[in-house]
């Protein structure tokens, strides 16, 4: 399928669509890094946060429904948004792990077909609602750009690394969740206001990795019974333990308010 004609057609279109967005972001999306001089420490460690949110897993459906999108749409947009308010960067990049399962050779397949997408929100931090309504039309372009030859690909971002002109495309989103395992599957729906319910939020700090190449956060997004859990890595020369909380509440607490101001 991929040696095909239409397979090497969807191929060329996904890398010119990757440089393309690599050469129009921001060369870098925290402008203002906490510890810029961690940076070139091989031996530094990537802290790990785990956010566990009872109220998002109530939020997030009826913002969904309010806004006309997936809930997916709506954690990315999110996440897009906060990452924009404190990076200081408009513009801002995730590489989004994607299924490849579109097409019906590929849905038939016994095999990994998962690659990244490159998603880039401009004017991220102007509106949360805007951001969140286009961050499902983003995706989509994103998605259907990201079957592609990953050697090759790699070697044209690198060559528009050595020149200088790839955006930063060190931020990482992977939704991990089975559309068919829902958070109140296997325990009753809370019955609190949000307003109530958020105060339940629990994080934790499980463990440290050592440093990732080319990761300056990576976010994962999983089902817990009764709740929804953000899970986060960062670099500490970018992001220090402070600023991962205060992305991670600020994801929440962007969804939760919106819910919320639907009627609580």
């Amino acid at each position: 399928m991929q040696a095909s004609p239409l397979g090497r057609r969807r191929d060329e279109a996904a890398r010119r669509y990757w440089c393309e967005q690599l050469t129009a972001g921001p060369g870098r999306i925290f402008r203002n890094p906490v510890a810029p001089e961690l940076a070139d420490d091989p031996d530094r460690t990537f802290p790990n946060a785990r956010l566990r949110s009872p109220a998002l897993a109530v939020a997030v459906g009826r913002v969904a429904a309010e806004l006309e999108v997936s809930d997916a749409a709506v954690l990315l947009g999110a996440a897009s948004h906060q990452l924009a308010r404190m990076s200081g960067s408009s513009d801002v990049l995730f590489q989004v792990v994607v299924g490849n399962r579109f097409t019906p050779a590929a849905a038939a397949s016994v095999s990994t077909v998962a690659q990244e997408a490159l998603f880039r929100l401009t004017d991220a931090d102007r509106d949360f609602g805007d951001a969140v309504r286009r961050t499902r039309s983003v995706a989509l372009s994103a998605f259907r750009h990201a079957a592609y030859d990953k050697w090759a690909l790699d070697r044209e971002v690198a060559l528009l690394v050595e020149k200088g002109e790839a955006a930063d495309h060190s931020y990482w989103w992977n939704d991990t969740r089975d559309p068919g395992v829902g958070p109140f599957d296997t325990v009753e729906p809370p019955r609190a206001a949000l307003s109530e319910l958020i105060s339940r939020t629990e994080i934790a700090w499980p463990t440290e990795f050592p440093a990732r190449r080319n990761v300056s956060m990576a976010v994962d997004v999983l089902t817990a019974p009764g709740a929804l859990d953000l899970a986060m890595t960062a670099d500490p020369a970018v992001v220090d333990r402070a600023g991962m909380e205060r992305f991670l509440r600020g994801v929440e607490r962007l969804i939760v308010a919106e819910a919320i101001a639907l009627g609580d």
